[in-house]
């Protein structure tokens, strides 16, 4: 929490006692309401200024590997998100990185240009732009692209760092004929940080593995994991 934050919030306590005395007495009682409603106009509209630019109604994330040694896959991002702020024209698709090779970016299948794609030490940054958004509208907006050679081993896992709360992920994995997995699990947090999440679903031919979580905290890593 902020000094700021932490200072309004002090404040408002320190004042709370003030503020029942002048309701109590009839004399105080209309300057006090006009102070609660004052108060909670002025409140709103800190807390609408201060939310971040995006909320994520959900995110589906799909994975696809077509071969059995896990050389070929395709990863799918479907984004359902709100703008929190009017005028925005750009969403920043964060955190796309893989053990193996990216390619072949695609936005509602379209070919994302060279001057949207971004690499910054070993992850992607993908700039989806578009017109000026109304405030609280919500978008949708569907991230494709090729993994190459980036599922060889058992363990292995697909993982979700959000940059926005995040109110619902789904999490999808399919795996190719004649390569399926044994088990599943899902966690967030690295290392000693790590927690245990619910247990991913796995069909019963063991070739899909599904996952729901919410209420995904910016920051952390969201880990879906399977033994194949």
């Amino acid at each position: 929490m902020s000094l700021s934050n932490l200072l309004g919030i002090l404040s408002l306590i320190i004042g709370l006692p003030g503020l029942c005395v002048a309701l109590s007495l009839p004399a105080y009682r209309v300057v006090g309401v006009i102070a609660v409603i004052t108060g909670g106009v002025l409140c709103f509209f800190w807390w609408l200024i201060n939310l971040p630019s995006w909320t994520i109604i959900e995110i589906d994330r799909i994975i696809e590997i077509k071969e059995p040694d896990g050389s070929f896959a395709t990863a799918t991002k479907v984004t359902t998100m709100r703008a929190n702020h009017k005028g925005l024209t750009e969403f920043t698709h964060r955190n796309i990185r893989a053990d193996g090779t990216i390619e072949n970016f695609r936005l509602d299948s379209a070919t994302v240009p060279p001057s949207d794609v971004e690499k910054r030490a070993s992850a992607y940054i993908v700039h989806e732009r578009f017109k000026a958004t109304r405030i609280l509208e919500h978008r949708t907006s569907r991230l494709t692209y090729d993994l190459i050679n980036s599922f060889p081993s058992s363990p292995e896992f697909t993982g979700y760092n959000p940059d926005y709360y995040t109110k619902k992920c789904k999490v999808e994995v399919h795996l190719p004929e004649g390569r399926t997995a044994r088990k599943a699990r899902a966690y967030s947090g690295v290392g000693a940080e790590t927690k245990e999440l619910n247990s991913p679903h796995l069909s019963s031919d063991g070739r899909t593995i599904s996952w729901e979580g919410k209420r995904l905290r910016p920051g952390k890593l969201y880990t879906v994991e399977w033994d194949w």
